[in-house]
């Protein structure tokens, strides 16, 4: 296992990726750790260190190149994943020595970027009254898509009823307080009777629901009499398949995640009530947020004036050190986080 970062690091550790996870295999097991000198900059390069890595549980994907809005990962090749970092070094004239800059940096200590990441996406600057962690979480991925996922696809009514799936997560507990705000009647399924408890003291959603405790089924038409008016998905499989069992006419679905199925894609389980979207003339959709870039910078002002005025809380897990990368993902897939997860450098 790595040592935590010296102080003055020559050198740029790496996390490479191996392969996809054998049967049984955790997904730390895809990794290996790799040292290398410390990249050398050309003309119009600049040199991001890492400081804070979005955890996702689209990583798995992005192993098997499922992704299409991600270059493929390729073996030996530093894990794909977003991050949030400093400009220590630069030959660019548009990227300052100091300046906070978020992009797909990778799981390594030192990027290259000409003003583009690994995946060819322009380089955002991070304001400097913006924290590290929000940078990587309600203010980039996870709150572009619960926001811009929401009202673009979701379209809340003031009087609906909003089921949220994975609501506990990083997108789903934002999901659920937008909705809120929304005049939206919100029910979360999450995985423990504290993270329910937590959905409904805390953020104040109306009610919450323990798949693991519950038939979800039942339990969804329990707290959802009037029928599910905007079904927010991002568990997949039988909490899907549950959840359009209990459509209201004219409901909305929108498919953002299949953390269910993630791990294991020879186990996708049948879709036995994909009748119910018709019978209730629903809309059901697929949503990726980078297919929206051009609302970003809306939803990022939204979103700060909402945290601004204390009317979001934005939730976090956080893990400090570089060696706590691989872990990270068994960590998510386990469900031992709330909120956000977020991996940082320990200076």
């Amino acid at each position: 296992m790595p040592e935590d970062e010296p102080e003055h690091i020559a050198m740029n550790r790496q996390w490479q990726f191996k392969h996809f996870p054998q049967p049984g295999e955790p997904l730390s097991g895809c990794f290996d750790y790799v040292e290398s000198h410390k990249p050398q900059l050309a003309d119009g390069q600049f040199l991001v260190k890492t400081r804070t890595f979005s955890i996702e549980p689209a990583m798995v994907p992005w192993m098997m190149s499922l992704a299409d809005y991600m270059v493929p990962q390729e073996p030996g090749a530093p894990m794909l994943s977003w991050a949030m970092g400093e400009v220590v070094e630069s030959r660019h004239s548009k990227y300052v020595i100091g300046e906070r800059v978020t992009g797909v940096f990778g799981w390594q200590d030192y990027c290259v970027a000409n003003g583009t990441d690994i995946n060819n996406d322009i380089i955002e600057k991070v304001d400097p009254t913006v924290s590290d962690e929000d940078a990587v979480s309600v203010l980039w991925i996870s709150g572009l898509t619960a926001m811009i996922g929401l009202y673009e696809i979701g379209k809340p009514v003031i009087g609906d009823t909003a089921l949220i799936s994975g609501a506990a997560g990083s997108v789903g507990h934002l999901v659920g307080q937008f909705a809120k705000l929304a005049g939206c009647r919100v029910v979360g399924i999450a995985g423990s009777e504290e993270k329910c408890h937590w959905l409904k003291d805390t953020l104040h959603f109306d009610d919450a629901i323990n798949y693991k405790k519950q038939e979800l089924t039942p339990a969804i038409q329990s707290a959802c009499p009037g029928g599910v008016d905007l079904f927010w998905d991002n568990v997949g499989g039988q909490t899907l398949d549950a959840g359009i069992a209990c459509l209201a006419a004219n409901a909305r679905v929108v498919m953002c995640g299949f953390l269910s199925i993630y791990s294991d894609f020879s186990q996708i389980p049948p879709m036995n009530n994909i009748l119910a979207v018709a019978g209730s003339r629903a809309n059901m959709s697929g949503f990726i947020v980078t297919d929206h870039k051009d609302k970003y910078s809306t939803a990022k002002q939204r979103i700060r004036q909402l945290l601004n005025a204390g009317r979001v809380l934005s939730a976090k897990t956080v893990l400090e050190g570089f060696d706590q990368l691989p872990q990270a993902l068994d960590h998510l897939y386990a469900g031992r986080n709330t909120g956000k997860l977020i991996v940082k450098q320990i200076d």
